[in-house]
C-alpha cells in the first residue's frame, strides 16, 4: 500500500513541476501531510523544480 501511495506521490509531483500544493490538492490531502510523506519515503525533488 506504501509503495501505490509513494508511487501516487511522485507521478503528482512530476504532474504539477514539484510544487507540493498542488501535489496535496491532487490528491486531497493537507500540506502538511504531502511534507511529511516526502520525508518519510525518501522523495527528492530537484531544486529547479522548486
Amino acid at each position: 500500500m506504501e509503495a501505490i501511495e509513494r508511487d501516487a506521490i511522485v507521478q503528482s509531483l512530476l504532474n504539477a513541476d514539484g510544487n507540493r500544493t498542488l501535489t496535496a490538492r491532487a490528491l486531497d490531502m493537507s500540506r502538511a501531510t504531502i511534507y511529511r510523506r516526502i520525508r518519510q519515503y525518501g522523495i527528492e525533488i530537484p531544486s529547479s523544480s522548486v
